[in-house]
């Protein structure tokens, strides 16, 4: 199992599909939130605007788009 800020040699290639950076991005004040999922391969950006920070709300967040990335590692 690698730490979470360590990415596996295939993903550092950028070539395969389902490499994902996963940040989420506090606004001002901490009053907005974004949660951002970019493939490395495709270069596809996912952006989710977040009521607050907390885990169980990111985790939502991520099931939600789930589907989408499903879909565009079938390409």
């Amino acid at each position: 199992m690698l730490a979470l800020n360590i990415s596996p040699a295939e993903a550092k290639l950028k070539q395969k599909l389902g490499h994902f950076k996963i940040d989420t991005i506090f606004g001002k004040d901490q009053k907005s939130f974004l949660l951002t999922l970019v493939d490395k391969a495709l270069k596809t950006v996912i952006i989710r605007m977040l009521p607050n920070k907390r885990a169980k709300t990111v985790v939502a967040a991520f099931r939600d788009i789930e589907p989408i990335l499903s879909a565009s590692l079938k390409l």
